[in-house]
């Protein structure tokens, strides 16, 4: 804080403050300039932004041979026989006279009910080693011995053994699990034996509660310390199956008893042997499908006391065979192992038998949806265009320059906005980057397309109905007669996608579309070169270098203009402090003059 005139009453603060607004317009001028720059910046990357989009819709649309010869296939039937048909579809007509039969899947059922108790049927979300008394076959487990070491790692009275469905009858030798203590120095400590017990309610100081269906172990008395090691053994319960695929080949599962019903099919639908299952509990039996259709290998359950036979009730011998579809196209008994299928280029769908009469299906191309694409090539390329003209035809009002924010102040929102429309119009009037990608558009449109398999007839876009506007202040833009495009599809829809679509190694021998996106990815380069874009530094491009440039000044100047307003201030201090001593000197000398009267 400073406080000026208080020995010349001179408002010291304002004078400063005037002198100091002058000494800035220099800086000012800066900031604008730097404005400017961020402006133009700014116009640059709108500019390749529209370019962008246009390369986008040309890739996405024009590169695919689909605009330009869609096909809709015409079914007399569509309720026995429905298709579709690709762009490489030819122009035969089909006639199935029959349907035999249609493909099917193999297919098992199990026999019977899997739950003994049709009252009291099995849960398939809980374990089957908590649900075995409930199946009506009794489950044939493997076993495996388990030797456990678990470190504990933390205080605490409840873990749990590596694996579950445990077999608590030979949980282990002694009915017991033993605890080593931590001791000292990493040495073993006191070993604490804990009886099994299997009353989760009632847990004594030295009993340690098993949970056969998950292996969980809840240690009575104090919690275990962390560094103490539990050993168990004990022998736990499994399942080995094994399921052929459609080649013939056995895919082998593991499941141990903590793994319900809906798991373990569902770990065999997402698994390599081409079956689908699932349980139906309202009949309390297991499907298996056959994921692909026709005469293939049938569903085998490979293994001694298989849980498929045994538990779940299957035979092999009541499968439903898979069949493959049968049936006669233009005169040609044939079988295909789908209901769906492809013919050069069309696919059929089956999807009902019939043997008298017949179903007609023709491809036909749909030169509409080939208007509608082309005139939105059309209309994007028009307004991209547009867009250029109007950008580099802006009007530049030099007498509108960048506001300050004192100048702002004192203006309102409205003012400024409208202030502002007219320091930004006209930056990139007649922009050379601009105009020679605009003048090389036009020219990628106009010319015409050579090279082989180039119909001569179609190797202008005015020769399909895309001509110049005939306006001349359009600069470039394009208008469609649609009829003459309609006819030029419906004559030759293969040369119409040659001309917007060949490819050679001149650019002559280009079609319109590779010509544009080559036109649009070196102006996009050029554009970004001089104003770069989102993932660019400043000094990556030119604009950005010279923004760099302009803030290096703004900040010496900035220091300068303290340096100066620090001079300003110290001046008038020493004027005050003169003022101050000549104010005390008259004081003085009328106070002798004052004494000398009496």
């Amino acid at each position: 804080m400073r406080i000026g005139g208080l020995a010349t009453g001179m408002d010291t603060q304002q004078i400063i403050d005037d002198l100091m607004r002058a000494e800035r317009m220099p800086l000012d001028k800066l900031t604008q300039q730097r404005q400017t720059l961020e402006w133009k910046r700014d116009d640059y990357r709108e500019m390749n932004r529209l370019l962008k989009k246009f390369d986008d819709f040309i890739f996405n649309n024009m590169f695919m041979r689909s605009t330009f010869m869609p096909k809709t296939v015409m079914s007399s039937d569509t309720s026995k026989v429905s298709a579709t048909a690709t762009a490489s579809a030819g122009g035969t007509s089909y006639t199935i006279t029959s349907v035999d039969r249609l493909a099917t899947s193999a297919s098992n059922i199990s026999e019977a009910a899997i739950s003994a108790d049709e009252n009291n049927k099995i849960d398939p979300s809980k374990s089957i080693w908590s649900q075995r008394d409930k199946f009506q076959n009794q489950i044939t487990w493997q076993q495996d011995t388990q030797q456990d070491e678990i470190n504990v790692s933390r205080d605490g009275n409840t873990f749990r053994l590596s694996k579950g469905a445990i077999d608590s009858t030979t949980l282990s030798t002694n009915d017991v699990i033993s605890v080593t203590k931590p001791g000292v120095d990493g040495e073993p400590g006191e070993v604490a034996n804990y009886n099994i017990t299997y009353d989760r309610e009632n847990i004594g100081d030295n009993e340690v509660f098993v949970n056969i269906d998950t292996g969980e172990l809840i240690f009575g008395g104090d919690p275990l310390e962390k560094g103490s090691t539990i050993e168990a053994n004990y022998d736990y319960n499994y399942l080995e199956l094994g399921i052929t695929d459609f080649e013939g080949e056995v895919v082998d599962f593991t499941f141990d008893g903590t793994q319900s019903l809906n798991q373990m099919l569902n770990r065999i639908n997402n698994s390599s042997a081409d079956v689908s299952a699932f349980y139906d509990e309202h009949n309390d039996k297991v499907v298996l499908n056959r994921t692909e259709a026709g005469v293939g290998a049938s569903i085998e359950f490979v293994g001694e006391n298989n849980f498929f036979r045994d538990v779940l009730n299957f035979d092999e011998v009541n499968e439903n065979e898979g069949q493959n579809a049968k049936f006669t196209i233009n005169g040609l008994e044939t079988e295909r192992s789908s209901n769906t299928f492809t013919i050069d280029g069309v696919t059929f769908t089956l999807k009902d038998t019939f043997e008298n009469g017949s179903v007609t299906l023709n491809a036909v191309n749909e030169t509409d949806k080939v208007v509608d694409s082309i005139t939105e090539f059309v209309n994007q390329y028009n307004e991209l265009i547009l867009a250029i003209n109007e950008k580099t035809r802006e009007p530049r009002h030099r007498d509108y320059h960048p506001l300050s924010e004192e100048e702002k102040r004192a203006m309102s929102d409205r003012e400024v906005e409208l202030w502002e429309e007219k320091a930004q119009s006209g930056l990139l009037r007649n922009d050379p980057l601009l105009r020679n990608g605009l003048n090389q558009f036009r020219m990628d449109v106009y010319n015409t397309v050579s090279g082989e398999g180039i119909n001569g007839d179609f190797n202008l876009l005015s020769k399909i109905g895309i001509s110049p506007s005939s306006d001349y202040r359009q600069n470039g833009m394009l208008e469609i007669d649609e009829n003459k495009l309609r006819s030029a599809l419906e004559e030759d829809p293969d040369s119409v996608y040659q001309l917007f679509m060949a490819n050679g190694n001149e650019n002559s021998e280009k079609g319109i579309a590779r010509r544009l996106r080559s036109t649009i990815s070196s102006t996009i380069r050029s554009v970004e070169s001089r104003a770069g874009n989102d993932s660019r530094g400043n000094h990556q491009f030119t604009i950005g270098r010279e923004i760099n440039s302009v803030e290096d000044r703004i900040s010496n100047f900035e220091r300068r203009l303290q340096q100066i307003e620090e001079r300003y201030w110290n001046q008038f201090t020493a004027m005050e402090r003169a003022m101050q001593r000549a104010n005390a000197q008259a004081d003085q000398l009328f106070s002798f003059m004052g004494n000398g009267m009496w």
